[in-house]
């Protein structure tokens, strides 16, 4: 689990999935993909003193690309009825919060010349797909799958499989077994408690 939680940092931020005018996940993917290379590659961030600037620009990426209230809704499963309308806006959120700052220094301070392959698209119906690619990191191929929803006409993350492991479900077993234990508010304070 640690091997995919480090692959993942790479990858919540190389894939950007959001715009208005592109029809194709597999082509919009590819786009914004080079997006997110130009920042993390971009010398003008080098400097320590640049890395909130550039942390700022890359979270802002992350914030387009991903569904994070779908994900958050998906994450609890039925649990999502115990939330009142408040906490599940709430939770939402903090999970949001939670996903992308957990990874951003790693993928700042880790990110050295990754590149991605991109092997395939599966069209499941009209409004969603997966998009296959591997991530190539010093000769190594790791699959990473993208399930992406289109609400409207713009495509969205709202699952990552990584050789096979999906993030949401990762979760959603966390999620799930905390909940036997606390109410809902007690999974919210948690998450607060691990943003400090």
């Amino acid at each position: 689990m640690k091997r995919v939680n480090i692959i993942f940092c790479i990858f919540i931020l190389i894939t950007c999935i959001y715009t208005a005018h592109a029809s194709e996940p597999f082509d919009i993917l590819k786009e914004k993909v080079n997006r997110v290379f130009s920042v993390l590659n971009d010398p003008a961030y080098s400097d320590q003193a640049k890395k909130t600037e550039q942390h700022d620009i890359l979270y802002s990426i992350i914030e387009e690309a991903f569904d994070f209230n779908g994900m958050a809704r998906l994450t609890l499963a039925r649990n999502w009825q115990a939330f009142t309308p408040v906490q599940q806006e709430e939770f939402a959120g903090l999970f949001g919060q939670f996903l992308g700052n957990t990874y951003l220094d790693k993928i700042q301070s880790g990110f050295s010349d990754e590149q991605v392959e991109y092997t395939g698209e599966e069209l499941l119906s009209n409004t969603k797909a997966v998009v296959m690619t591997n991530l190539i990191r010093k000769g190594v191929k790791t699959p990473v799958y993208y399930s992406l929803q289109k609400q409207g006409t713009i495509w969205r993350i709202y699952d990552v499989k990584i050789e096979g492991v999906s993030l949401l479900k990762n979760y959603r077993t966390q999620f799930s077994e905390i909940l036997l234990k606390e109410r809902p508010e007690g999974l919210i304070a948690m998450l607060k408690e691990k943003l400090k």
